[in-house]
C-alpha cells in the first residue's frame, strides 16, 4: 500500500540538507568544545525529521478504521488505501447518495440503518461515471467483508443481497482503477415482517407462485385452516379438516396454523408441502 505516497511527495527539502546534515555530524571529532556546540543542532534537525514522520503516521491512520468493518478485514483488502463511511438519506422507502467522489483505492460503505430481517432482500443501483472504470461490489456483515462482483467496468451499478440472517447489511463499493470516479445510487429494500408475533417464527418463505398442500396427522382435531400473510397483514381461511389446498400468487411470508375443536392454536408447518409452478422450481418442497 502507497499511503504515504503522496504525502511524501509534497514535503521538500534543500538540495544542501545533506551536506549541513554532514559537516555538523563530522565537525564533532575536531574538539570538545565543538561537539558540545554542534551537538543540540543536530538533535534539533533529527527531531525535526521525527515530527515529520510522526505526522504523517497519524494523519494517515484514520483513513482505514471505520465502526463497520473490522481491522482485520480490512487489512485481508487487496489493494485498499483508504475507507470512508456515507450515511444515506432515506426517502420515500429507499435510501439514496449523489455526487460521491470514490478516489483510487478508496472503498466507501453506505450506512442505510436499517436492520434486514432474515430472508430480506436489499438492491444496490446506481451509476458510476469517470475514466478507466474499474470497481467492486461487496456488503459488511457483522464486521467481515464479502465481496459480490469485483473489476467491474460497466457503468450501471445492480446488485442484490438477500440475508440469511437478521442483522445490518452495509453496502461497500472501491475504486481499484488509478483515477477518481463519481457514485449516484440508491439502496432499495424489499421488507418482510417474517416474525408474526401471536404465533411465534415458524413462518414459510416462498419466492413465487405456489400451492401449499396441508396433510395434517396430529392428534388434535383441527376445524378451521387460515393462512395469514405478513406483507399484507391479511389473513384467509384455507379449509377444514386434516387435508388441505391452498394457492399462493405472490412472493412472500406466511403462517399457515389451525383452529383447534378445544379452541387452541396449532401452526401447521410442520405438515405443510410448497409445490410450486412450472416457471418458478421444477420440484416439490416438503417442509
Amino acid at each position: 500500500m502507497n499511503r504515504y505516497k503522496v504525502a511524501m511527495e509534497q514535503l521538500y527539502f534543500s538540495e544542501d540538507v545533506a551536506d549541513k546534515i554532514y559537516l555538523s555530524v563530522m565537525s564533532r571529532a575536531a574538539s570538545t568544545e565543538r561537539r558540545i556546540k554542534y551537538w543540540p543542532a543536530i538533535y534539533a534537525l533529527i527531531g525535526s525529521v521525527a515530527v515529520v514522520i510522526i505526522c504523517l503516521t497519524s494523519i494517515d491512520s484514520p483513513s482505514l478504521e471505520s465502526e463497520f468493518i473490522s481491522e482485520e478485514a480490512i487489512m485481508e483488502i487487496e489493494n485498499i488505501e483508504t475507507v470512508r463511511d456515507i450515511q444515506m438519506i432515506e426517502g420515500g422507502g429507499n435510501y439514496y447518495i449523489d455526487n460521491v467522489v470514490i478516489e483510487p483505492g478508496e472503498m466507501v460503505i453506505l450506512n442505510t440503518g436499517a436492520d434486514l430481517q432474515n430472508g430480506e432482500k436489499s438492491v444496490l443501483c446506481g451509476n458510476l461515471s469517470g475514466e478507466n472504470l474499474c470497481y467492486s461490489v461487496g456488503y459488511i456483515h457483522e464486521g467481515n467483508y464479502n465481496e459480490i462482483n469485483d473489476n467491474i467496468e460497466l457503468a450501471e451499478v445492480s446488485e442484490t443481497i438477500i440475508s440469511n440472517e437478521t442483522g445490518k447489511y452495509y453496502w461497500c463499493v472501491m475504486n481499484v482503477s488509478n483515477t477518481a470516479v463519481k457514485f449516484d445510487g440508491n439502496v432499495q429494500i424489499e421488507t418482510r415482517n417474517l416474525l408474526y408475533k401471536s404465533f411465534g417464527e415458524d413462518v414459510v418463505v416462498v419466492d413465487g407462485a405456489c400451492t401449499f398442500i396441508i396433510n395434517y396427522h396430529g392428534s388434535e382435531i383441527l376445524e378451521e385452516i387460515y393462512v395469514y400473510d405478513h406483507q399484507t397483514q391479511e389473513e384467509n381461511k384455507a379449509g377444514y379438516g386434516t387435508d388441505t389446498i391452498y394457492k399462493v400468487s405472490v412472493p412472500g411470508a406466511y403462517t399457515v396454523y389451525a383452529i383447534t375443536k378445544e379452541g387452541g392454536i396449532i401452526n401447521l408447518k410442520a405438515y405443510l408441502t410448497i409445490e410450486y409452478e412450472a416457471e418458478n422450481t421444477s420440484g416439490i418442497i416438503s417442509l
